[in-house]
């Protein structure tokens, strides 16, 4: 479920990034290739790939977006979390980089940095429900069961 959310988010808001980025066709192709590679679960393709994309092109957020991805299903966790780093670096307002981080923290039972980024993620856009899920998972998995249940109960809607 959690691999879903990930893919989910990422591709969520994929047209949604503010980064303009003049690339070269090359690079895009690779982009294109690597991100079918992704979405067909060829993880180990998919980096290498979209590896080749980054020597093109160093600045290509979403390259880095996506092999962060695949770094996060091939269970390479501090890999991931250095790739959702340079998006921010490149662009600190891209909330699909700070969902995935923080699902990446998760995994690797980082909550109180998981709920940072979640609960930056949702400052920028606070109608993302899944990501109130997610940092109430986090808050739930850190035993502050009480915080969890705020973020799960749809009351906060009613306001």
């Amino acid at each position: 479920m959690v691999t879903l959310q990930i893919i989910f988010i990422s591709f969520l808001f994929s047209c949604a990034s503010n980064q303009i980025q003049n690339n070269s066709p090359l690079a895009d192709a690779y982009f294109k290739l690597g991100t079918e590679q992704l979405q067909n679960e060829e993880y180990d393709k998919a980096v290498l790939t979209l590896n080749k994309v980054l020597e093109i092109n160093s600045q290509y957020a979403e390259a880095y977006l996506n092999r962060g991805i695949a770094y996060k299903q091939e269970g390479n966790y501090d890999q991931a979390i250095s790739d959702y780093g340079r998006v921010l670096g490149m662009d600190p307002k891209d909330v699909r980089a700070y969902c995935n981080r923080g699902n990446v923290y998760v995994e690797k039972g980082l909550y109180d940095q998981a709920i940072s980024d979640y609960s930056k993620a949702l400052k920028m856009n606070p109608r993302l429900a899944i990501v109130y899920y997610d940092r109430g998972m986090a808050y739930y998995l850190k035993g502050e069961y009480r915080k969890s249940w705020e973020d799960v109960w749809p009351t906060r809607l009613k306001s």
